[in-house]
């Protein structure tokens, strides 16, 4: 089991060096044009009240904005300013070790 656990280790390692690690102009066109077409979507609501239509506009951005910077922020999950921690890895790497040792 552990030798199994191993190999997928040393393949998840080699995919993360051979992918880019960024999302394309398609997704990212795909992730904007999608946002927008919920935002305008609002637009097709009557009502009398303008501010309560702009509220319910305003709040619908609000809800898509951070899904936005999110995807942003983690398409790099080991560089960026949301970077995984690797100790945990490291950790798990020692618990492994100690118990192939046994």
């Amino acid at each position: 089991m552990l030798e199994d656990f191993d190999k997928v280790g040393e393949g998840w390692r080699e995919r993360f060096v051979l992918s880019s690690n960024n999302l394309t102009w398609i997704e990212w066109l795909c992730l904007i044009i999608g946002d927008m077409i919920s935002i305008t979507f609002s637009f097709l609501f009557h009502m009398n009240n303008r501010f309560m239509h702009a509220l319910m506009t305003g709040i619908i951005s609000l809800m898509v904005s951070p899904n936005l910077y999110a995807v942003y922020m983690l398409k790099e999950p080991f560089t960026s300013a949301m970077k995984i921690p690797t100790e945990i890895l490291q950790d798990l790497r020692v618990i492994i070790d100690e118990d192939n040792r046994k």
